[in-house]
């Protein structure tokens, strides 16, 4: 088994991702590149934050969890967002 060593603590790459609140696949990603330690973690949460989206003062962790909350499907919200037509009323009002 692989481990991640931090501040002087042994984990495995699945118990840093839970300690630290991470994606555990994104870390696995970094971690087969050669990132260790807190090279590992500050990459990890640089895409975290490359990867999060504000609406309407609202924070989504990604594009996807944005669709989910206002009920758009994925392929719609990333269509729209790609393209610039994402307007203010598709999020004004959560649909229910």
């Amino acid at each position: 088994m692989d481990y991640v060593q931090i501040d002087g603590k042994i984990y495995s790459r699945h118990e840093f991702a839970e300690h630290y609140g991470l994606n555990y696949y994104q870390v696995l990603k970094l971690y087969n590149k050669g990132l260790r330690g807190k090279e590992l973690l500050e990459a990890v949460q640089k895409e975290d934050q490359q990867r999060s989206i504000t609406i309407a003062g609202r924070t989504f962790s990604s594009k996807r969890a944005a669709a989910q909350y206002y009920h758009l499907s994925p392929s719609t919200f990333y269509r729209r967002y790609k393209n610039g037509t994402l307007t203010l009323d598709d999020f004004t009002t959560r649909k229910s």
